[in-house]
């Protein structure tokens, strides 16, 4: 029986941390009912090997682990981890790392494989996750590649907490894409309990918010401060 996750933690990524799953799978040795989020990047553990890694995972944990696929958070930051692949390349890529890992976890039997990015020859696994087919994969990004990958093969929308009307206008773009895939995805809002509190004060004194990104600029709040922290929040 796969424990419910009431609450799952997301465990991030860059190219100087630790190692996520390793840090999630201590504290979920230490926790019942916490899920865990791990965040991953396609590129530096071969699909095949990271299908297994997600598989037993999920057993240990008892069904309770989701992964967050990112292609990188700049150019800059990739290249301390030896990859110099363009953005757009980065998104074909981890489409292509998604199809693999997940004949992975379908096929019974040894099965080949010839992309553009990985080859694999009589790969099988012995393990598949606990949670059926797959567990949850969620993904984030605004970029068409970004989309496109998510709409096609992830479950989540994982976006930052923004303006309502640009929130509303990147959901119904990534809806529209997944139901052209014949697909219903799920949509994951975040943001830190800090941010919210401060953009909440700022709405309620009728000032600007801003997250330090230029799409925030001049959105001005709206109705009283009560509301504007209830939408915040």
């Amino acid at each position: 029986m796969i424990a419910p996750a009431l609450i799952r933690l997301l465990v991030g990524y860059s190219s100087s941390s630790a190692e996520g799953f390793l840090v999630a799978l201590y504290a979920a040795m230490r926790t019942e009912r916490l899920g865990y989020l791990v965040a991953h990047r396609p590129g530096f553990v071969a699909p095949t090997l990271l299908a297994r890694k997600i598989a037993t995972f999920d057993h240990l944990t008892g069904g309770r682990l989701a992964v967050h696929i990112i292609t990188g958070k700049s150019d800059d930051e990739q290249h301390g981890d030896g990859d110099f692949s363009p953005k757009d390349a980065r998104y074909r890529r981890a489409a292509e790392y998604l199809e693999l890992m997940k004949l992975v976890w379908s096929n019974e039997q040894p099965f080949d494989f010839a992309g553009d990015f990985y080859r694999v020859g009589g790969a099988h696994s012995d393990i598949r996750p606990l949670q059926q087919p797959d567990p949850p994969l969620f993904f984030g990004g605004a970029s068409p590649g970004a989309l496109e990958m998510g709409a096609r093969l992830c479950n989540a929308y994982a976006i930052h907490a923004e303006p309502l009307a640009s929130t509303c206008e990147r959901i119904a773009l990534f809806r529209g894409q997944a139901a052209s895939f014949g697909r219903v995805a799920g949509i994951q809002c975040f943001g830190s309990p800090h941010h919210c509190r401060e953009r909440g004060s700022r709405m309620g004194q009728g000032q600007p918010h801003s997250r330090g990104d230029e799409r925030d600029e001049g959105v001005e709040a709206t109705g009283t401060g009560d509301r504007a922290r209830r939408q915040c929040r």
